[in-house]
């Protein structure tokens, strides 16, 4: 009687943390880009999404034990990554986004200098996701998109946007995020529209009513 072959535990891992990247090889090339939303954990469903990104932000509230977790994430889990897996890990962080930030609180304010310290400002993202009742009542109201407010929202993701592909056109073009990169609001200027937000069409997400 023949014994078929079994894996070893290293060519099992390997085959189960690249599952998902060998199936979205067969589809990425017909897309610009293809985003992955993960939980804040480090199972296997998120190493198969680490291991199959050319690029990855790490999302971090103001808290502390967010900014303890992204310095796990970065100086633990990563290279945990890399020492399994070596040249077969390709992807690079583009930087830390900082959200549900409340201005003019102490701590929050703090944690911001933190990260800026610990990561640099270069790998810190420079649009930071405020914390807006609108954001809050989008699960369960959905997107009205009739006044200034609903706006506001849309300009401030169209600059994380921006930011997200200057950060990929720069590794692209030199390989690291340059220590003097700064990004320039183009959508929400501080507390401001700008031209450009004024005149996004978002008529597509306008409420429908009872349509």
């Amino acid at each position: 009687m023949k014994i078929p072959r079994l894996f070893s535990n290293a060519e099992t891992k390997f085959k189960r943390t690249f599952h998902f990247f060998n199936l979205l090889k067969c589809i990425k090339d017909e897309y610009d880009y293809i985003w992955i939303d993960v939980g804040p954990s480090t199972d296997i469903k998120v190493d198969n999404a680490m291991v199959a990104a050319d690029y990855f932000i790490i999302t971090q509230e103001t808290k502390t034990y967010s900014f303890e977790g992204s310095i796990d994430i970065i100086q633990v889990y990563l290279q945990t990554l890399i020492d399994d897996f070596g040249e077969y890990f390709k992807g690079e962080v583009l930087g830390l986004l900082p959200f549900l930030l409340q201005p003019k609180r102490d701590l929050h304010e703090e944690i911001i200098k933190s990260t800026k310290e610990t990561f640099g400002e270069n790998f810190t993202f420079d649009t930071i996701v405020s914390n807006q009742k609108r954001l809050e009542d989008y699960p369960e109201y959905g997107i009205s998109v009739v006044d200034y407010h609903d706006r506001k929202i849309f300009a401030l993701f169209a600059d994380v946007f921006c930011e997200i592909e200057e950060r990929i056109e720069l590794f692209e073009a030199s390989g690291d995020i340059p220590e003097d990169y700064r990004y320039r609001p183009k959508y929400l200027n501080g507390n401001k529209l700008t031209p450009l937000s004024r005149n996004l069409d978002l008529s597509a997400y306008e409420s429908k009513g009872d349509e």
